[in-house]
Order: C-alpha cells, then sequence, then structure tokens
C-alpha cells in the first residue's frame, strides 16, 4: 500500500490526506446458491456451478447461466481460460459422464478417453483443468465406475496419462498455462499420491506430509509449472502443502487455531496459495503467501475494515495471475453463495504510517520536513495543480531500511518560484 501526505503553498500549515491506492479492496456476492470452482487468470471472470448447472460471472454480465449440454441432466463448469472466454467441465446423461468446454457461451460435449482402462463400459469422463488460452482440457476419464484414468486433451485428441507404477486408477486436476505441466492424484486403492508430469517426461510422484497415512493430491500449479499446490495427511489429518522440484514438499503455516488445511489455488508466481483451515471446528477461506504465512481470510477483511455482509467465508478455490484477485465460498442463512474479493494485494500490504510534515519557505525556497519510521521508502513530490500526471520528485528518495535512517527529513525545493504549489510525500515499504 502506499500512502501519500499533501501540503498547500502558500499555507504553512499542512493538511494530510490518504490517497486511494490503485487497487483498492472491494467485496462482491455473486448470488445465492452459487458455488465458485475457478477464476480467470486476468481476475475478471468466474466459473462454477449453480444448482444443477453451471455459470459464469463477470462484472459487466452479472451472472450468466452456461448453456446446458444435450441430453444432460446436470452440469459442472470447473476450469475456465485466462481471459474467461472458455470454459470446461462435466455433464451428466446417467450412466455417462461427458467433458463439455464452453466457447464463447456454445458448449461442446467432448465424450471421453477411448479405449483407456476398462474399453467398452459406460464411460465417465471430467474436465477438471484448462490451459490459458483454453486449447489444453485435463481431468480423468474411465470406462468403469470402479476405475479411472487422467487425460489430456487437445485439438480434439485424448491422450490418456497413465498412473504412478503400481497405481491402478488417476486424475488430473490442473494444468499450467501453457498446457505444458499436468499435476494431479495416482491411487492404488491402499495409498493416494500427487503427481507432476512434464511435457516428454514420465508421470512423477511427488511424495507426502510425514505422517498419518499417505494420502496427497495436487490441485494447482504455477503458471510456467514449477510450483504445485495441495493437500496432504499429516498426524492431524488434512496439511495444505507447496512443492517445487528443489524443495520438495513443504507444508505451509497453520493459521492461528487452525488444526486442518487445503489448498486450491495459486497465484502465476506461486508465491500466494488460497484455499480452506478448519478453525474451531469450522471451514474458513485462507490465503498463504510467503512473507505473512497462513491468514484466516475472514480475520483479515475484519481488520482493514472490509463489509463481507455477514458471510460465513469457507473456503478460497481460485486466484488471479498477479495474486489480486481471489474467489470462493460462503455461506449464509444455511444457503451457499460464492463470492470474489478484489484488491487483495493491498489487503495484505502492511498498513503504511502517515508521516507528520511541516511546510518552511523562505523567498522562492520551500523546505519540506516529514517524520520517518524505519522499513519504509519516502519521496517528496510537487504538483501544480494535483492532476496525477503532473507530480514530479524533489531530490532524492529517502530509505530507512534499518533503524538508524529513521527520523525526521528534510528535503529543500530551491525551485519553488512564487506560484502556489502542492506538496505531498509518497510513503512504500522499503525494498
Amino acid at each position: 500500500m502506499t500512502l501519500r501526505s499533501l501540503s498547500r503553498l502558500p499555507f504553512l500549515l499542512p493538511f494530510l490526506t490518504p490517497l486511494s491506492a490503485a487497487s483498492a479492496p472491494s467485496f462482491t456476492r455473486l448470488g445465492t446458491t452459487t458455488s465458485p470452482t475457478a477464476i480467470s487468470a486476468d481476475g475478471t471472470t468466474v466459473a462454477g456451478n449453480f444448482n444443477s448447472g453451471a455459470f459464469y460471472w463477470n462484472a459487466s454480465a452479472g451472472k450468466v447461466y452456461l448453456p446446458q449440454p444435450a441430453g444432460a441432466t446436470q452440469w459442472q463448469a470447473l476450469a475456465v481460460s485466462a481471459d474467461g472466454a472458455a470454459i470446461a467441465g462435466n455433464s451428466s446423461e446417467a450412466p455417462f459422464l461427458q467433458t463439455v468446454r464452453w466457447d464463447s457461451g456454445a458448449v461442446t460435449g467432448l465424450g471421453a478417453a477411448p479405449g483407456t482402462l476398462f474399453p467398452g463400459q459406460p464411460f465417465q469422463a471430467s474436465g477438471n483443468g484448462m490451459s490459458a488460452d483454453g486449447s489444453v482440457i485435463v481431468g480423468y476419464s474411465t470406462t468403469t465406475n470402479f476405475g479411472k484414468e487422467a487425460f489430456r486433451w487437445e485439438g480434439g485428441t485424448y491422450t490418456p496419462l497413465g498412473v504412478l507404477a503400481g497405481d491402478s486408477s488417476s486424475s488430473a486436476e490442473a494444468v499450467s498455462a501453457d498446457g505444458s505441466t499436468v499435476v494431479g492424484q495416482s491411487t492404488s486403492g491402499l495409498r493416494n499420491e500427487a503427481f507432476v508430469m512434464k511435457s516428454g517426461q514420465a508421470m512423477t510422484g511427488i511424495g507426502d506430509i510425514a505422517g498419518g497415512d499417505f494420502d496427497s493430491i495436487a490441485r494447482a500449479v504455477s503458471a510456467d509449472g514449477n510450483v504445485v499446490a495441495g493437500t496432504g495427511t499429516g498426524s492431524s489429518g488434512d496439511v495444505a502443502f507447496r512443492w517445487t522440484a528443489a524443495n520438495g514438499m513443504n507444508f505451509l503455516p497453520f493459521p492461528p487455531d487452525a488444526t486442518q488445511t487445503r489448498a486450491f489455488g495459486i497465484s502465476a508466481d506461486g508465491s500466494i496459495i488460497v484455499g480452506e483451515a478448519i478453525v474451531n471446528f469450522k471451514n474458513t477461506a485462507v490465503i498463504w503467501t510467503e512473507e505473512g504465512g497462513g491468514v484466516n481470510l475472514m480475520t483479515l477483511l475484519d481488520e482493514k475494515g472490509i463489509d463481507f455482509e455477514g458471510l460465513l467465508l469457507y473456503r478460497s478455490v481460485g486466484i488471479s495471475a498477479d495474486g489480486d484477485t481471489i474467489t470462493g465460498k460462503g455461506y449464509l442463512d444455511g444457503n451457499e453463495e460464492g463470492w470474489m474479493i478484489t484488491g487483495v494485494l493491498d489487503l495484505l500490504s502492511p498498513d503504511v504510517p502517515l508521516p507528520e510534515v511541516q511546510l518552511t519557505r523562505s523567498g522562492a525556497t520551500v523546505t519540506l520536513g516529514f517524520s520517518t519510521v524505519p522499513g519504509y521508502l519516502y519521496q517528496a513530490e510537487r504538483s501544480p495543480d494535483l492532476s496525477e500526471a503532473s507530480w514530479e520528485d524533489i531530490g532524492a528518495s529517502h530509505s530507512t531500511a534499518t533503524a538508524t535512517e529513521a527520523g525526521v527529513h528534510e528535503v529543500i525545493d530551491a525551485g519553488a518560484g512564487d506560484d502556489r504549489g502542492y506538496y505531498r510525500v509518497r510513503v512504500e515499504p522499503a525494498p
């Protein structure tokens, strides 16, 4: 968050006011009985389910129902492209469940992968993840009610992905932005293991959290395919994890009073992860950052003064590429309801202390003095008319990265002239 203090000449006593941040936090309800499952990378479109059908939501159109696939009695939206134009999921016409794709609203049934584990039986298939441009869909396909196999679909062709050695079934849950890295779960019936599968390479198991049953699943992957988020099993139950090839699987810090955690979404660079925790026996939406650890989302909103209108926010399911928008599920009066929060990066930023500012003037020279505290970068600026484009720096920025650099700092503007002008101090966390 960046705050600024303003002062105006020729008056010597300044007034202080914080200017609006570039992306002000806001909370939006998506409507009763909506259940979001995914958000586009650009943060504009939420996809999800509504009663027995599916929907998408954006700010301009609001909630829009996705067309019913031919013959379907139920249909689900589970993944969305980066710009929100394409959506993947499944549709049900008992005993069949097929992968479906909506493209600019038009729906196409994609069937299931032919000739997989049990040829000749009624098929079940679902598209669970989608690449940024919508050209690749991943999920599971099966020809029996008792086994399934992960697949990658592109250009009308299903490619079965197999299973880990010794396992009997698998499911793909997410795919990297370019469609080259697939993550999910492989199972033998006795144990479940999260996997990563990169283009041209074999499926690789990535283990589990130490303690408890061997049971892990990868649910989200960074844009480049190198950071994976999901859920493992520790001694106390479910534990959210972050995995990289270099550092392996590491559990994400528990928010205060949490006993279990699960991860469902990840930002493009892998630095922010969203999910849920069990806090005081209730499911609670959570967000994790590398700097701040695990944060109860409702507690964060309360602290920042954001009204979430009485909803119990029980799960965060998706996050935009830049980490600034998240979506999830909540309850109000016994009804499930989806929600979206924008300005998340602002919410996560520490509150910036507003400096005390004093101005003195001697002829055409103005001296701007302001208080500073450790850990911030200060920059004095001048404007003739308060228009945003007119602000210009006065002198060099002043960093208080160490405590010894804090205190009162002065900036001299020798070119103030005789005209009336405005001064402000821009404040942001020191790099």
